[in-house]
């Protein structure tokens, strides 16, 4: 799947240390240590993704739905280091995978969360439909400082309302590209 700016390639199990390393260096995850990590986070992953720059092989982050509920919801995360997500490429890569969510997973409802740190591209520049439901105030330590946590719901009656409007401008004229990675 692309975007004007990036591409989701699928992960591989070679993309573990990388994704790890990355987890690290963002710190929205509390992680266990690496002998545990593929057991314990990535054994309940539905999909993983790398974020690559359009038309490079450049990983800039990586993407997640995980936690598959038989409340028709799933989790959604998005981990680009801050450096590498400059001028929204990190916001389209979120809405890339919200899209794949809602029209692969039977689901209804995704749920994100985010520290301010990356409040910006999940917020989509203040889109009213994607206020937080709820702030953990001080709930990540991360570099010598405490962060809030940002709890956000997205609803697939609203999405779909909301990305026949933006469709145009994150993938450009026609609809939204599905490239096969071979593995």
């Amino acid at each position: 799947m692309r975007a004007r700016r990036v591409e989701l390639r699928p992960g591989t199990a070679d993309d573990g240390p990388r994704f790890y390393q990355t987890l690290l260096r963002v710190g929205v995850e509390s992680l266990p240590a690496p002998g545990a990590f593929r057991k314990q986070f990535l054994g309940n992953l539905q999909a993983m993704f790398r974020i690559q720059r359009h038309g490079s092989d450049e990983v800039i982050g990586f993407a997640t739905l995980r936690e598959l509920g038989q409340a028709r919801h799933i989790r959604l995360a998005v981990y680009v280091e801050k450096d590498r997500g400059r001028n929204g490429v990190s916001g389209e890569a979120l809405y890339l995978v919200v899209n794949y969510a809602f029209a692969t997973y039977n689901v209804d409802t995704i749920l994100c969360r985010t520290t301010e740190a990356s409040f910006a591209y999940l917020r989509g520049g203040g889109d009213e439909f994607q206020k937080p439901i709820g702030i953990f105030p001080g709930h990540r330590y991360f570099r010598g400082r405490l962060l809030d946590l940002h709890h956000f719901l997205i609803f697939r009656d609203e999405w779909s309302a909301y990305w026949n409007e933006i469709e145009h401008y994150m993938i450009g004229p026609g609809r939204s590209q599905v490239t096969t990675a071979s593995t």
